[in-house]
């Protein structure tokens, strides 16, 4: 295809919204004044439903309802609903502009947008990044060229995307310049022109693929720590939430990022967890991707995708990937998968009570992400000795039924995948194969559970147990355990 055809077509995309464009204006002013917020806020009918949504949801647990916009922000705050107006109103311009389309292709596409942004947000809290809108937008915009090719030509984007997963050492920006003569870098380039959208971010565009040396000769007129937050939220996005092949930095220059803006391990360890949580957070008055349901179920796939190219060596586990050091890297795909179906099971109602639970028998070991309205997500990982006992900050008729099955486990073989309900829980678990004795389950409050929420729950621990199977396997090859 000629790339002149390509952009004619793209040049058919609408400008931004007035809402976004006067919502980008707020990003320069150090402190908004709360009449133009409100009226901003007003002026959108879809804006002023999910700011009321989101100060009478479950993170704030209000005992009454505000159904006033002004009580609603003095309530939030300006700050945080300066924050929430310009992601609503940028993101959900983006894809009235642009358009969705309801395919596997796009929601990895839109969800590693949203993954980025959040990540790109959350390590700009631990490094000097002084806006932290700024380095959000900054990850919502690095790939808009992604966006505007397969909306406008689905079927040829998703034979590129499919060609470099699949490929040895494939990359998706040669895939997309053999079939459409330019990639979506150049892409987003043309849109963000067209839209005439502020230099940083344009440039974020342009140079997020770009090598280190290029990067600091390039005459940039803001900070290039947002740039470089963004290039490693991508690297770590693409490949924990939506994996897009062939764009993970190296680890050496990912190192060297990171020593730049003065990330550490730790530190990204914590943003991760940051942007799961922010993620869950912001869903609910985000636009997500079309088919949103099966978020986490994509993501998962996609991690799945990942492990697999590592174990067949498509993708190099000693030069490539965020995998800093191997064990540890392991151990936060196991902490993501446990958050994922965590998050998944959060997205259909915020009023249930669960835990999600890793029992590794050869090990001896529990791994828990628990879940309830009042007390948010909490995290525990136990040694058992002979005896099950274990401190957890769980409901007692959770720990009780996680304990009762433990010891069926230790007492006896159990070979196949179970569901049953006991005492107003309904427990859930698929197991491994045999040979890796691990089991990997939910336990659910009952009420309100119902048909459907189960069967989700079911899909979500599937896709989740394979992830796990796969990094067992990794583990083996890369001797780690």
């Amino acid at each position: 295809m000629e790339a002149s055809k390509v952009l004619k077509r793209l040049s058919s995309i609408r400008p931004l919204p007035s809402t976004s464009l006067r919502a980008l204006e707020l990003v320069e002013e150090p402190e908004p004044d709360l009449d133009t917020l409100l009226d901003l806020i007003k002026g959108d009918a879809a804006i002023s439903f999910r700011i009321l949504s989101h100060v009478n949801s479950a993170f704030y647990a209000l005992p009454y309802q505000v159904t006033d916009l002004r009580r609603a922000v003095i309530f939030i705050g300006i700050e945080e609903v300066r924050n929430l107006v310009l992601k609503v109103a940028i993101s959900e311009g983006i894809l009235e502009t642009i358009g969705t389309e309801s395919s596997y292709v796009y929601n990895v596409i839109y969800n590693h947008a949203i993954a980025t942004a959040t990540l790109s947000e959350a390590i700009s809290h631990h490094i000097s990044i002084p806006s932290k809108t700024e380095a959000f937008l900054a990850g919502l915009f690095h790939d808009i060229g992604k966006m505007a090719l397969f909306t406008r030509f689905p079927e040829e984007y998703k034979r590129a995307y499919e060609t470099a997963r699949d490929g040895e050492n494939s990359s998706l920006l040669k895939s997309e310049k053999d079939v459409f003569g330019l990639d979506h870098v150049e892409a987003g380039l043309f849109v963000m022109e067209m839209w005439k959208m502020p230099s940083i971010y344009t440039d974020i565009v342009r140079y997020h693929h770009k090598d280190y040396k290029t990067i600091t000769e390039a005459n940039l007129n803001f900070d290039p720590a947002i740039l470089f937050a963004v290039m490693i939220a991508d690297t770590v996005a693409n490949q924990v939430f939506s994996y897009m092949p062939g764009q993970v930095l190296p680890k050496d220059i990912l190192r060297k990022l990171m020593v730049k803006i003065g990330l550490s391990t730790e530190s990204l360890q914590k943003a991760l967890s940051d942007m799961q949580i922010g993620i869950d957070k912001y869903s609910h008055v985000l636009s997500m991707a079309p088919d949103s349901e099966n978020m986490y179920i994509t993501s998962l796939k996609s991690t799945k995708q990942f492990l697999t190219r590592l174990i067949t060596k498509k993708i190099d586990p000693e030069e490539n990937g965020w995998l800093i050091d191997p064990k540890e890297g392991m151990e936060n795909i196991l902490l993501l998968v446990l958050n994922v179906i965590s998050l998944g099971l959060i997205s259909k109602g915020r009023q249930l009570v669960f835990s999600v639970f890793l029992f590794d028998r050869a090990k001896s070991s529990l791994s828990l992400v628990s879940y309830s309205p009042t007390e948010g997500i909490t995290y525990s990982f136990n040694k058992l000795g002979n005896e099950f006992a274990v401190k957890l900050n769980l409901e007692k008729n959770i720990l009780a039924l996680l304990e009762s099955y433990i010891k069926r486990i230790l007492s006896s073989e159990i070979n196949r995948d179970i569901t049953y309900e006991k005492s107003g829980y309904f427990l859930c678990v698929t197991q491994f194969r045999e040979n890796f004795g691990k089991h990997l389950g939910v336990i659910v409050k009952l009420d309100p559970v119902n048909q459907q929420v189960k069967t989700y729950l079911s899909r979500l621990l599937t896709h989740g147990r394979e992830c796990l199977e796969l990094l067992d396997t990794l583990g083996h090859k890369l001797g780690v355990r």
